[in-house]
Parts: structure tokens; sequence; C-alpha cells
């Protein structure tokens, strides 16, 4: 067989010879870094719940690290049905860090499916996946983060307004304690904390462009908000 050298090639010999004959299933709870570690196959990546399977077809998978195209039905099924989760949303259940880790980007995967279903037209279930996605991983163990932007955005798109509005509020309510926490620090400390103060700006200003672009009617009320719980540390600088 002669050799394989080119990107091309890689990919032409997989779909041709591999994925036909034995779909291979690759992880998508952890996230790789980039196209060069799947060997430039993500286009060929089909998600059907937390991993991607290897198919013989092709999948625009445009920009980002959200590769291949979501198989809702099948999907659904697993993530709702088929899966376990091991109680994990039970305060009374210990997660490690590595567990608490992993199970931030599940709330990415639950956003994908309820995504494709918002694009499907399927808003009802869009939101019974979200909402089972908060009720595996509620904040109150989970935490507010990154990953929960995501969510918030998947609710307001499928039109449940008052369902984004709650989450939104709460995790301002969260923000507001740790900022109030943080401007109770003299200078020096606070500088020692800039980077935990700041993510938490960043994060409210974030909060505030999901409501400018979805929510008009809450925009006054959340950049008051927002403007007072920034005052404490000037211009980003504490």
């Amino acid at each position: 067989m002669a050799k394989i050298k080119t990107k091309r090639e890689r990919v032409k010999f997989a779909s041709d010879n591999v994925a036909g004959a034995c779909p291979e299933v690759l992880d998508a709870i952890i996230k790789a870094n980039g196209p060069k570690a799947y060997f430039w196959l993500n286009d060929y990546f089909r998600l059907e719940g937390m991993a991607y399977r290897f198919v013989p077809v092709k999948y625009e998978s445009g920009t980002g690290i959200d590769y291949g195209k979501v198989d809702t039905e099948i999907m659904y099924e697993n993530l709702m049905s088929k899966f376990s989760y091991g109680n994990m949303e039970l305060p009374e259940v210990y997660l490690d860090e590595t567990n608490r880790r992993l199970s931030y980007n599940l709330r990415t995967i639950f956003g994908r499916l309820a995504n494709e279903f918002i694009v499907e037209g399927d808003n009802e279930k869009a939101v019974e996946v979200l909402d089972f996605a908060m009720e595996k991983m509620p904040a109150e163990k989970f935490g507010y983060n990154y990953f929960v932007f995501g969510i918030i955005d998947s609710y307001y798109k499928a039109g449940a307004t008052d369902k984004a509005r709650e989450l939104t509020n709460a995790f301002a309510d969260h923000l507001d304690a740790e900022l109030d926490y943080f401007s109770a620090f003299d200078r020096e400390d606070r500088k020692r904390a800039a980077n935990e103060w700041r993510t938490n700006l960043q994060f409210y200003q974030m909060l505030l462009q999901n409501v400018q672009v979805h929510d008009q009617d809450s925009v006054q009320e959340f950049y008051q908000r927002f403007q007072l719980a920034a005052q404490p540390f000037g211009n980003g600088r504490g």
C-alpha cells in the first residue's frame, strides 16, 4: 500500500476504508486540541451523545470546536433516557475536581442538542433538554461558570424567556456576592486577586450582552445592576 502523506490522503483513506467497515467512536467530552488531534477527520463526525461517531458522510463543521453534525433523534434518546448520571446532582454525592471539570462540558453537549432542536423548529424539546441539563447539573452544586452562558442563550432562543431571566439573575446574584467580597479588600490584596474579580466583571458583561441581544425589556434594569456592581473597581484596575 502506498504511504499516506497528506491531510487529503488521510481523510480519503479513512472515509473510504474505515468508517464504512467499522464506525469509530471518539470522545466528545474531552476537547481535543483542534482538528489536528482528530487527524482532520472532524468533518466526518456525527454527535450522538458524549462521543462522536466517525461516519462516511461529510458534514461541514464550521468554526470552533463543535465538530460534525448532531443526530437529534439518537442523541436525545441517549442523553435523556439511556445514559446514567450516577446521582451526581445530589448534594451528598461527592465529585472530585476531575469529575466536576468533565461535567462542565456536559452543559455544552446538552446545549448543542438544544440548539439543533431550535434549528429544526422544535423549541419544546429544546427547553426539555435544557431543563434536564440544569436538573442534572444544578448551579447550586456545579457553580456558575462560562458553560452556563450557552444554556442561557439557548433558553432565550427557544422562547423560554422567563427561564433565561431566572438563570441570568441567579448568575448575577452569584457575581454580586463575589464582587462585594473583593471590593472589601485593601489595595494590595485586591491587586493580588485581580484575575478573579476581573473574570467576574467579564462574566457580568457577557450576561449584559446576552440580555441586550435577547431581552430588550430587561436591558436598562440589568445595565444599572452591572454598573453598581462594577463601580468599586473603577476602570478595571481595581
